[in-house]
């Protein structure tokens, strides 16, 4: 977005707005949303990062807000652990993913999480439990997914099918997982040298957005159903996958 117009910064300010109130609602979505979004206006190399940037001082407020309903064994011994194994593998192919091809194979899997979503919610249906030895191997998958697109969201909630765990418990899990991943990403970046000014102009015009959609996402957290919430997302989401196909 570095120079350029109006008509350019207010969609990706409306599509970071957006993923940040579902964030703070749901505790996850925030990425993949403005990814999908996001990349109909701007390149996702560059977008990819400045969302890492964003992420950060959202997650820490839900984090400090909602501290002692982190499940930190979850978190600490499951988690992470093959998350951060499998980001390690997503940041080399990530170095070797680029322009068009990068936005195609990422609108393929958000149209194929969509799609799934929506079918579970036609169908009334909780997301399937994950056998416990499953677990492991859709994180590790997550991790992937998170070093080339930091929208490994999806998968985390897949793996966590089995584990049940009160809502806003779940919500800050996730949201202090984003936060540390987060940093390690944004470290990584700066160690390659990937940042850039233009990013960091970026991040400040976006940086509005964090505040509006954090307050909007905690009132919306205790007052709308998720199913609705959910199928308008996922619908949303369908259609701009398809567009970053064409």
């Amino acid at each position: 977005m570095n120079g350029t117009s109006l008509s350019q910064v207010l969609p990706v300010f409306a599509v970071v707005l957006l993923s940040h109130t579902v964030q703070a609602m749901t505790g996850f979505g925030s990425t993949v949303i403005a990814l999908t979004l996001g990349a109909l206006f701007m390149p996702i190399e560059e977008l990819r990062l400045v969302l890492f940037a964003l992420n950060l001082p959202l997650s820490l407020w839900v984090v400090l807000r909602h501290n002692t309903l982190i499940e930190r064994p979850l978190l600490t011994r499951r988690i992470l652990p093959w998350m951060g194994l499998g980001l390690a593998f997503g940041l080399l192919v990530a170095t070797q993913l680029r322009g068009v091809w990068l936005k195609r194979a990422f609108g393929v899997l958000v149209i194929s999480f969509a799609l799934r979503e929506l079918w579970l919610l036609w169908r009334r249906r909780e997301r399937p439990p994950t056998d416990p030895r499953a677990t492991s191997l859709w994180l590790l998958a997550a991790g992937v997914v998170h070093g080339i697109y930091a929208s490994g969201g999806p998968l985390v909630v897949t793996a966590l099918g089995g584990v049940k765990l009160e809502r806003s418990a779940f919500r800050a899990t996730l949201m202090a997982l984003w936060f540390t991943l987060s940093v390690a990403l944004l470290v990584s970046a700066l160690a390659q040298h990937q940042w850039t000014h233009s990013m960091t102009v970026d991040s400040l015009l976006l940086l509005p957005c964090l505040p509006m959609g954090a307050a909007l996402g905690e009132w919306l957290h205790h007052r709308v159903p998720d199913a609705g919430f959910r199928g308008l997302v996922q619908t949303v989401l369908v259609a701009a996958g398809t567009a970053l196909l064409l």
